[in-house]
Parts: C-alpha cells; sequence; structure tokens
C-alpha cells in the first residue's frame, strides 16, 4: 500500500519498490496498491514495469475529482476506498508504506475491518525528528494522534536501522519491532563497480539527493573555501526553486560557485556514471533513517562520509567502507583534505564499502520480511 511513488520524492520511491521486490525476491506473492495522477500515464507504467517482470501485481488506481493536486500527495482516492473493501479479504498480510497517508489510514481500517493484520513500513515517518519538524502546531498533534493509533493497530513494524526504531514510537507500542535493512540490489545481477580510483586527478566530492533543508547541503558548500582550491563538488539532484537559488548565492557568496557542478536530478539509469564520476560521496544530513544514497554509493565502491545521525552509520561503523563525522563545515573540510592528501586511505575504505553495504541485497531482506509476514500471518 503506497500513497504515491513520486521520484522528486527521493529515496522513499526507490525503498517502496524494492522492498516490493525483496519480497517477490523470497516467494512472497506480493501486490502494490498505489495512488496515481493517471494509471495510463507513463509514470504508472514505469511502476508497472518495475515490479510485474519480477513477479509481483501492481494496482494503480487514480486520484480523481476533488482529491487531485496537493491532497494527491497524501494518497487521497475514492477508487482506492472502494478497492480496499472489495479486495482486503484475500490478503493475508496489509503493509502500509508511510505513516501521514489518506492511504495508509484506509488500508488501516480496511483490515481491522477484515481482521486482516497490518504492519507497517515507515520510511522515517514516525520518527521523532518527522513529527516534529517545520509545520504547524495543529500538523504536529495530528502527526502525533496518528502515531498513537498504528501504535495501537499495527501488529508489525518494520524499520530499517537501529536508529530510526529507536527514534520512531517514543511512547510505545504492544507490536512487534524489527530492524530490516532498505533493500537496494538485486544480488542475482553483478554489479557496475566504479573503475580504480585516480589518484592523479583533483579529488571530487559527490552529494546525490533532494535539495532540502534537512540534507545540509549548504554546510558541504560551506567546507568547500577550506580545502584545497582543486577539490570540486559534484551536485546531483533537485528541489524548491527558492531553496536551489539561495544554495547557489551561498556558493557565489563564498567564491566557490565555479568549483560546483550541478547536475541536476539524476534518474535511476544516470547512477553509475554519476558515482563514477566520483571519489567519495558526502551526506551530511540531519537525519536519515537510513541513507540509501550512501549505501547505493559504497555498493560501487564509493567511499561515503555520513553524518551520526544516519541509519547507514551504524553500517560503516561495523564494516567500514566510510567515515562518520559531523556535519559542520570544519569538520567536513578536516576530513575532506585529508582523503585529498592520504589517497591510500581512501583506496582502503573503496575496497571496504561494498561488503559493508552487503546486506541490502533483495535476497537478504526477502528473507526476513518472509519470516516477519508468515509470522504475523500465523
Amino acid at each position: 500500500m503506497a500513497g504515491g511513488l513520486e521520484p522528486e520524492l527521493g529515496g522513499t520511491t526507490v525503498a517502496i519498490l524494492n522492498y516490493v521486490r525483496s519480497s517477490v525476491a523470497a516467494d512472497v506473492e506480493s501486490h502494490l496498491l498505489v495512488t496515481v495522477d493517471d494509471p495510463e500515464s507513463a509514470g504508472s507504467r514505469a511502476i508497472t514495469q518495475t515490479l510485474v517482470p519480477h513477479g509481483a501485481t501492481v494496482w494503480p488506481v487514480s486520484r480523481t475529482g476533488r482529491f487531485e493536486g496537493r491532497a494527491g500527495r497524501w494518497g487521497m482516492s475514492a477508487p482506492l476506498v472502494w478497492w480496499l473493501m472489495r479486495s482486503a479479504s484475500g490478503f493475508d498480510v496489509i503493509v502500509l508504506h508511510g505513516a501521514w497517508l489518506f492511504s495508509s489510514l484506509a488500508a488501516l481500517i480496511a483490515g481491522r475491518i477484515t481482521g486482516k493484520p497490518c504492519a507497517m513500513i515507515p520510511h522515517e515517518s514516525l520518527t521523532t525528528f518527522d513529527v516534529k519538524k517545520k509545520g504547524s502546531r495543529t500538523r504536529v498533534l495530528a502527526k502525533s494522534v496518528l502515531g498513537r493509533l498504528y501504535a495501537r493497530s499495527c501488529r508489525l513494524f518494520v524499520f530499517s536501522s537501529d536508529l530510526e526504531c529507536r527514534d520512531s514510537l517514543p511512547g510505545g507500542t504492544r507490536a512487534r519491532k524489527t530492524v530490516v535493512p532498505c533493500p537496494l540490489f538485486d544480488d542475482s545481477v553483478p554489479l557496475r563497480q566504479r573503475p580504480t580510483i585516480q589518484e592523479s586527478r583533483p579529488l571530487r566530492i559527490g552529494f546525490l539527493g533532494r535539495l532540502d533543508p534537512k540534507k545540509n547541503l549548504n554546510v558541504l558548500i560551506q567546507a568547500m573555501p577550506l580545502v584545497s582550491e582543486d577539490v570540486t563538488l559534484v551536485v546531483g539532484g533537485d528541489g524548491h526553486a527558492d531553496f536551489r537559488r539561495g544554495l547557489l548565492e551561498e556558493a557565489a557568496r563564498l567564491g566557490v560557485h565555479n568549483r560546483i557542478e550541478w547536475r541536476g536530478f539524476v534518474d535511476a539509469s544516470e547512477k553509475d556514471a554519476f558515482f563514477e564520476s566520483i571519489d567519495v560521496l558526502v551526506m551530511p544530513s540531519a537525519y536519515e533513517s537510513f541513507g540509501i544514497v550512501a549505501a547505493e554509493a559504497m555498493l560501487r565502491g564509493v567511499p561515503a562520509i555520513v553524518s551520526p545521525r544516519t541509519g547507514v552509520a551504524a553500517l560503516i561503523e561495523q564494516h567500514g567502507g566510510g567515515l562518520i563525522v559531523e556535519p559542520l563545515a570544519e569538520e567536513l573540510a578536516s576530513v575532506l583534505s585529508r582523503l585529498d592528501r592520504d589517497r591510500s586511505l581512501m583506496t582502503e575504505l573503496a575496497a571496504r564499502a561494498p561488503e559493508a553495504a552487503a546486506p541490502v541485497s533483495f535476497s537478504h531482506v526477502g528473507s526476513r520480511l518472509r519470516e516477519e509476514y508468515f509470522l504475523l500471518a500465523s
């Protein structure tokens, strides 16, 4: 059950599709109900083409009438309610993706009516960080109330990291909580590895993600004047025009605008080329329940520098493949300068990176999900 799969929302879309693919890989019959603007649109067909060849079933339902526009982002759809009332009884487990969606609430109600157990994969939405981030007091209160409803009604919560699990549902729940890393790659298909690091070229830093205040790209830009003038930054991603304009102005004010390459939105087909063009990926986010982009980089042999408040930091701490740094300009600049001077260290991190990200394979995650779903349905 997904309220929407818009690429501009970043990692959540990737995560939802991959959780479904992982379930299928573990021989769990999986059906994805997703709200879309138009079931016949190119975007809807892309969702179907991503999942159906691998054995999943996709049911796109339209956001119609008064539920178009902004409310559509909440998964509001009359056809969705009608579909759930007719079909929910035919499933063993109903999985909700995300908390603050009409689609999740409707599916929860359908589960209660039909007596089917509900599980939730929150994608960070139940964390204290998300509940209390910018928004009116009414919005924060509504999230708190909904969070308590899910805590009482769902029987399983699947979190992507220990960090997300600790930070979610602070009021407690009687439901089972489990940590299953976000799945990112089909281990039946060899990953394309980045070519060997070119020690002779100047260091190329990469940032990939939605241009949003929580990502702290401005902090990374502020670190640029503090490192060698030969170091360059490659930025992949897009966001609100005003926020992007502010980043450009900050780069110009600091005199580093000519050392930053703005790639714009990077789709799935362009990711290999993006990672091959950089030496190290930096994710200085204020909070990431997992950190999909960092794991994607490491899978390809690109070391990742992440903040302590990212779920993937636990994998790096355990296996290596990157560094954990506070999201402060001076701290980032110090680490980047060290990597610029000591390419042997970066080569060592790159060699360990794919192993660090190995737990995010479809087969590993799928087997964990299968166990949890069968336990829930029994």
